[in-house]
């Protein structure tokens, strides 16, 4: 690793620097830069004392990577009376310093899950205050395999119109589990009742809200009203004592480096196309404000610095401003049409197999499922039945490699468990034939692929 940052990264990358302004000028950008040691010495940084300076440099491009985690967010809510300890889960480190205390933690995503399940291990008392449901509860391993391994282009390509279906279909496995069986029906019934499902939201990858009520007696309350000394209120009117408040309440997205004006432009991030292009900046690029709705952000973000790459080396020309914001508006109407509310609240929500393959499309790497089919039926089954990963938009395209893509592709596990993954593929497949009919008639029941692909940046 050192080397290898020695011989390439340190030629290319100026360490140790922070952006403090970015300002548009007529030719670029004008990026004004702080150098000093913020690593502490960070093992491949340079061991010796950085020379503090600020200095400004001319770019023709910009592309900003800082995430969404940028500014820790805490709800509107009456604490100025708490004498308890309040923490955003930024702040968080173990439970060890909440040991015999009476605590709440504020949320229903995954820190919350975590924080919550480790909390309730060693605290006299848990309590989780949520404002909505968790999204889709996922255990992070189920019959031996990790949950990620059900994540397949086979279930992911399906009509979103069959999200009912999907939800009792999930509902029906969780109950049949046969360890940790309490925790699985827990989850099935929140699920189930509170319509969460991989096609209608965001998933909460982690058991631990419904582990922590079901083995260690936590107990589950609605949305802070207020708090007073050492009590805390609820929406529900109830109220219990508390000794902190820990809030697993997400970030809010900033760039300390822009300007208001700019920032405006920006935010909410789903005004941009694709998360990453304003139709009036052409030169600037965001990459890595995605969140998809399952599967993971490392995938789309790599598709996103591909598409980045091709434009810069002007390999790609960008669509016309009109044809950009038509797109946008497409985008929107699908994940408004599916994912409503959860949408609303977190515009940087994406259906992560619509994202990519509307992004293929632009690309060129779009997955070759028919060639496969001919050419090799073993990478066709992973490609279809295996969980959904880069190397799919490998095979083919700019920057591909057939040989590789394919080894790592057919090289990723498929469910464990080979009575159930078969009777679900099979089930799966009788969707999959059925929309194909009712797709001539019906534009709803139409493959998530081909539905990215129609009318995408002007080709019918």
């Amino acid at each position: 690793m050192k080397l290898i940052i020695r011989l390439y990264v340190n030629e290319h990358v100026n360490l140790n620097c922070k952006v403090i302004a970015a300002e548009k000028t007529q030719h670029g950008w004008q990026v004004s830069i702080k150098k000093k040691n913020w690593s502490n010495g960070h093992y491949f940084h340079p061991e010796q004392q950085i020379e503090e300076e600020e200095f400004t440099r001319e770019y023709s491009h910009l592309i900003v990577c800082s995430g969404l985690h940028n500014v820790p967010y805490i709800p509107k809510v009456d604490l100025e009376n708490f004498n308890g300890t309040l923490i955003h889960s930024n702040d968080y480190r173990d439970a060890e310093r909440f040991k015999n205390q009476d605590v709440v933690v504020v949320g229903s995503g995954e820190s919350a899950s975590d924080i919550a399940l480790q909390i309730s291990k060693t605290a006299k008392s848990c309590t989780i205050a949520q404002r909505s449901a968790p999204g889709t509860l996922f255990p992070r391993f189920i019959q031996g395999s990790t949950a990620d391994t059900r994540d397949d282009r086979l279930t992911y390509n399906l009509p979103r119109i069959w999200r009912s279906f999907i939800l009792r279909g999930h509902r029906r496995y969780y109950q049949i589990q046969k360890e940790n069986k309490a925790v699985f029906h827990w989850a099935a019934r929140s699920n189930f009742e509170n319509n969460r499902c991989a096609f209608n939201t965001n998933a909460c990858k982690s058991f631990g809200i419904p582990e922590s009520i079901v083995h260690y007696k936590a107990k589950l309350k609605p949305e802070i009203a207020y708090t007073a000394k050492d009590d805390v209120f609820f929406k529900d009117g109830s109220q219990v004592k508390s000794d902190a408040i820990i809030f697993c309440t997400g970030y809010k997205l900033k760039f300390s480096f822009f300007s208001d004006q700019l920032s405006d432009q920006l935010i909410p991030i789903n005004n941009l196309w694709k998360n990453c292009i304003h139709p009036d900046l052409d030169s600037l690029f965001l990459v890595g404000f995605s969140r998809p709705q399952q599967i993971n952000l490392v995938t789309i973000a790599e598709m996103q610095a591909r598409m980045v790459a091709l434009v810069i080396s002007q390999k790609k020309t960008l669509p016309s401003k009109e044809t950009l914001l038509n797109e946008i508006n497409k985008d929107q109407s699908w994940m408004r049409k599916f994912y409503g509310n959860r949408y609303e609240k977190n515009p940087a929500l994406v259906d992560f197999l619509y994202y990519m393959d509307s992004m293929a499309e632009f690309i060129g790497c779009q997955v070759p499922l028919k060639k496969a089919f001919i050419k090799d039926f073993a990478l066709w089954r992973k490609l279809v039945f295996s969980s959904l990963n880069g190397a799919q938009y490998r095979l083919v395209g700019p920057g591909s490699n057939w040989h590789e893509s394919a080894q790592v592709i057919k090289g990723i596990p498929t469910f464990l468990n080979r009575k159930n993954a078969l009777l679900r593929w099979s089930v799966l497949s009788v969707l999959t034939m059925i929309s194909s009919f009712l797709g001539l008639f019906n534009k709803d029941y139409r493959s998530v692929k081909k539905q990215a692909g129609m009318d995408s940046l002007g080709r019918a």
